[in-house]
């Protein structure tokens, strides 16, 4: 009993501390984890739902002014596993990145609008959230457009870009 109280304590403060002017990054998994706390997916900005497509895409840069994007070209290819997100809505989160469409089979998807952001990032309070699904392959972490697109939204959310 008292580790649950101690586990939400620590949600409690994560949430507190992004509202409060804090950042906060999320990499790929981070939107399948407390399912059971809801505030945490209103601040990421989303829960995973699936992911089904792992496989080279193309993804379109839908704000190539973002320090996270601004070193990307308007589309490019990429091999990853795609996930797709319940709760997530461009009401309340800024798309950076997102899956073209026209590279997989939509049958096999879930989003009835065929909206498939992989990389967004919102003020949640006064506190600011960067979020990028890609991150699944070993691979990924080593090639130069994740790097840069991961420290273009870490400096984002510590506003120091």
């Amino acid at each position: 009993m008292e580790r649950s109280h101690s586990v939400l304590s620590r949600e409690k403060a994560l949430i507190r501390y992004v509202a409060d002017e804090g950042g906060f990054v999320g990499v790929h998994n981070v939107a399948d984890t407390l399912y059971s706390f809801p505030e945490y997916g209103r601040m990421l900005g989303g829960y995973f739902l699936s992911h089904p497509w792992t496989q080279e895409i193309y993804v379109i840069v839908e704000d190539p002014t973002h320090p996270s994007t601004r070193h990307l070209p308007e589309r490019f290819k990429v091999l990853e596993e795609i996930y797709t997100f319940r709760e997530w809505s461009r009401r309340r989160a800024h798309a950076l990145i997102s899956l073209d469409p026209t590279s997989v089979d939509l049958s096999k998807g879930t989003g009835l609008d065929n909206d498939y952001a992989l990389a967004w990032c919102h003020h949640y309070g006064r506190g600011r959230v960067f979020y990028t699904a890609f991150g699944h392959f070993t691979k990924t972490w080593r090639e130069e457009w994740f790097q840069k697109h991961l420290l273009g939204g870490i400096l984002w959310a510590a506003r120091l870009k």
